[in-house]
């Protein structure tokens, strides 16, 4: 029979022992950056969380030592879509800026 011990979580000293907490920013990014995808016409708050999931993805990649297996996927990935997110705002946001001010469309 196996010990309690064994259900123990392994954890070491490297990078002061943030590893898991590391992983768990590009993993928070990735998420907030997908649901900034969904809330991208919500002008103000889907840019912000999508602003905010880039800082945050770039914040895990630089506390920790990203390779593939610890997470690096998420990060990049996370850079990606709350790029895409930011770009789709700002355009979205021009585009009836442009239609109903300039060019006078009404409803």
């Amino acid at each position: 029979m196996v010990g309690p011990e064994s259900a123990c979580i392994e954890t070491s000293a490297e990078h002061g022992g943030l590893r898991h907490q590391v992983r768990g920013f590009a993993v928070g990014s990735f998420s907030m950056a997908v649901f900034s995808m969904f809330t991208w016409w919500i002008y103000p708050m889907g840019m912000l969380l999508a602003v905010a999931a880039c800082g945050l993805a770039t914040l895990s990649i630089i506390l920790g030592n990203r390779t593939p297996a610890k997470g690096l996927y998420y990060a990049l990935g996370a850079i990606f879509l709350a790029q895409f997110s930011i770009g789709h705002a700002l355009l979205t946001a021009r585009f009836v800026n442009m239609l109903f001010l300039e060019y006078g469309v009404s409803l």
